[in-house]
């Protein structure tokens, strides 16, 4: 049986410590960083930069939220990328440009007016309720303050505005082959459920690599062995 890497792709502001529960399960496993943006970048351009960037390789992306969308733009914009990618398990994530709601990108727009000391303060707080439905252990909790006091805010704002002027159209309207499984919470409030485009839903809220960590690993897993291959490095059958 053939073997794939698997590649986990954080949100905005986020890094490997989103993945603190699922990384112990399969060792090796790597986490992407994003290049740095140009200021009038899309971020399907910025997705393709990223997807050249990485060595040649099979691999199954896990994206959460915006590295979700960033794992969609590069497999419609890269060849290789595509090639070379087995499957993307979408986390909390955005299957087209309907799911960016309206009070997204006012948000956005807001942005604008935001001093740094203020955005960080703000970001901060939110790291508090991020998640309120969520049951987080104070280890979690940790995590998104930290993240929040770390956190690029250029990188942000960037990322932010990206996300509001997304106009992907979805995966079959733009030629994406690579297979792709999106799960969502149903109680999800930082990126409501789209109806239709998760094929699971699931009683949780949006921190599904917190709450969920075994099940996701269930679904890359089948999504792997679907096509004949094995998560190199799985230390754990979940």
């Amino acid at each position: 049986m053939n073997s794939a890497s698997v590649l986990f792709a954080p949100g905005i502001g986020a890094d490997h410590r989103l993945f603190a529960e699922m990384l112990p399960l399969i060792p090796g496993a790597q986490v992407a960083t994003w290049p740095h943006p140009e200021r009038s970048e899309k971020l399907g351009d910025l997705a393709a930069r990223w997807a050249e960037s990485l060595p040649t390789e099979p691999r199954l992306v896990i994206g959460f939220s915006f590295g979700g969308m960033m794992a969609l733009e590069a497999a419609a914009r890269s060849p290789r990328f595509a090639a070379e990618t087995v499957g993307i398990l979408l986390v909390s994530s955005c299957r087209s440009r309907q799911a960016i709601t309206a009070e997204f990108k006012g948000r956005a727009r807001g942005l604008a007016f935001i001093p740094d000391p203020a955005l960080r303060l703000g970001l901060t707080k939110f790291s508090h309720v991020f998640s309120p439905h969520d049951d987080l252990t104070p280890d979690q909790r940790g995590h998104l303050l930290d993240m929040a006091k770390e956190t690029d805010l250029g990188f942000f704002r960037w990322a932010v505005g990206a996300c509001a002027h997304w106009d992907f159209a979805g995966p079959e309207a733009t030629g994406v082959t690579v297979p792709i499984v999106q799960v969502h919470g149903s109680r999800d409030t930082v990126i409501p459920p789209v109806p239709g485009h998760a094929e699971e839903i699931w009683n949780a809220g949006h921190l599904l690599t917190y709450t969920h960590p075994r099940e996701l690993m269930v679904l890359a897993r089948r999504m792997a062995e679907g096509q004949g291959i094995r998560l190199a490095g799985e230390a754990v059958r979940v």
